[in-house]
């Protein structure tokens, strides 16, 4: 019989709310796997344990008088933490915000835990969620090899999914910050349409304030099934984000996954297809991996593939002015003055440049032209299919895979196909689409137009089925627990 932690988040839901296990169990089997990898895999910035235990309580009593649960009982969901949570610290990964406790949760946070859901503890993230770098705590390890970075800036959020210490998680994305780090733990990682899920923002928080444009709100997941839950309590508008919108079709609203329904294959979709888009350095064992992928897929569930190399010029120079342009730069340069955090080399670049309005125009003006490229090459096309991370991991004490004259590559330049998909806010799912040689997960990005998020989730399902990948799961060396800081 597997473990509680080795269920799925809809396995965990269906058996709390049917009293088969009880939330309490539940919470008790996946801090145990915490205890025993954690030390390793170091996914956690704070672990909540106590307040877990008594959530988990809670809700069994409530089970136990008849009351009604959300879609979520019982399932244990980390939080990334630049996520806003009443009572529990939420640092950003800054020692800026080393103590920093909330009186209010994000609207995410708080429909998660009105579903059902217990928040397990805070996941690791990139400083404020800008680039690699040391911060509140150490860095966090790829389960499938603890020498190599799981990528970011949701790295925690990934590698706790992966090495079952999380149900599920939720992640941010920027620039590739939920798809990155689930294709490099092999697990499943979606980037809804801009505004399907709420991004807010607290503007007396400098830093944590950032990526109100660029920046969405989306689930990470070990199956299709767990991830469209999580995104069905998620998803909607919220007044604080005025880029929110109601989803399109009603189960969302209710918890329910009926946009998985559907046909089990994919005739009659179209999609244009790329490895490197004319420009990209991709790595030759990840190129093949997805040539693999994307043949089977075509072969067997008889998607209509059209190699297509794009017509733009590379994107990437967008990206710094569009990042500085979501930042509050003088909050943040004041935060710098004190002497704590903000010193990883990605944040130091963006506040020690002289922006000027003419460059953040530019990038905006650059922005709309690149979603008008990104529509021409789309025609006649229901999905975009790429790899989703050009470079395999690289080692974790290192900022990014090295380049000409051995200095780290800049990471537009080894996400080129994630960030593309946050410029127009277009939704954008990684699946696991093989290994590598030496047993590395490679994911595939398949990507829609916008509001085709049930579309995404669809396909997901049947590549999902064709190609099953759940039951992979990492060895992981087990370890003394270190002491954790708890809430």
């Amino acid at each position: 019989m597997s473990a509680l932690w080795e269920l799925t988040a809809t396995e965990i839901a269906t058996r709390v709310r049917g009293r088969e296990v009880s939330a309490a169990a539940v919470v008790e089997s996946f801090l145990d796997r915490i205890e025993h990898v954690e030390p390793a895999v170091r996914a956690y910035t704070t672990v909540a344990a106590d307040q877990a235990r008594r959530t988990a309580r809670d809700l069994d009593a409530r089970i136990a008088a008849g009351e009604e649960t959300g879609p979520l009982a019982g399932v244990p969901v980390g939080v990334k933490d630049v996520l806003l949570t009443a009572g529990l610290r939420t640092t950003g990964g800054s020692l800026a915000y080393d103590d920093h406790v909330p009186a209010h949760d994000d609207p995410v946070v708080a429909r998660i835990r009105a579903a059902g859901g217990i928040v397990l503890g805070k996941t690791t993230t990139y400083e404020l969620a800008y680039g690699p770098g040391e911060g509140v705590v150490p860095q966090t390890r790829n389960p499938w090899s603890t020498a190599l970075s799981p990528g970011g800036s949701s790295s925690g959020s990934a590698a706790a999914v992966a090495s079952g210490t999380a149900a599920i998680a939720v992640g941010t994305d920027g620039g590739g910050s939920i798809r990155c780090p689930a294709s490099w733990c092999g697990v499943l990682g979606l980037k809804p349409t801009r505004g399907l899920v709420p991004v807010t923002v607290d503007t007396a928080l400098p830093g944590l304030s950032s990526w109100a444009s660029l920046g969405h709100v989306g689930p990470i997941a070990r199956t299709v099934e767990d991830a469209a839950l999580l995104l069905a309590v998620i998803a909607g508008p919220d007044p604080l984000d005025p880029l929110s919108f109601p989803p399109s079709f009603p189960s969302f609203g209710g918890g329910g996954l009926d946009f998985l329904d559907g046909p089990r294959d994919l005739t009659g979709l179209r999609a244009v297809y790329s490895p490197d888009w004319g420009y990209a350095a991709v790595d030759a064992e990840v190129r093949q991996v997805v040539v693999d992928v994307v043949a089977l897929l075509a072969r067997e569930l008889g998607l209509a593939v059209e190699r297509r190399d794009p017509a733009w010029a590379n994107p990437g120079p967008l990206m710094a002015p569009l990042i500085a342009g979501d930042s509050d730069l003088a909050g943040m340069r004041r935060l710098a003055e004190r002497g704590r955090g903000l010193r990883t080399p990605s944040i130091r670049g963006l506040l020690e440049h002289p922006w000027t309005a003419e460059e953040l125009a530019t990038a905006a003006l650059g922005r709309r032209a690149f979603a008008a490229r990104m529509e021409e090459y789309l025609a006649g096309a229901d999905l975009l299919l790429t790899p989703t991370v050009a470079v395999l991991p690289f080692p974790v004490d290192e900022d990014g895979p090295a380049g000409p004259g051995g200095a780290a590559l800049d990471i537009v330049d080894w996400c080129p196909f994630t960030f593309a998909m946050n410029l127009t806010g277009q939704p954008a799912v990684t699946i696991p689409a093989g290994w590598t040689r030496d047993g590395l997960p490679v994911g595939l990005q398949v990507a829609g137009r916008r509001f085709d998020d049930a579309l995404l989730l669809r396909v997901a399902a049947a590549v999902e089925r064709a190609l099953p990948w759940a039951h992979h799961r990492p060895e992981l060396p087990t370890a003394l627990p270190t002491p954790t800081r708890g809430a």
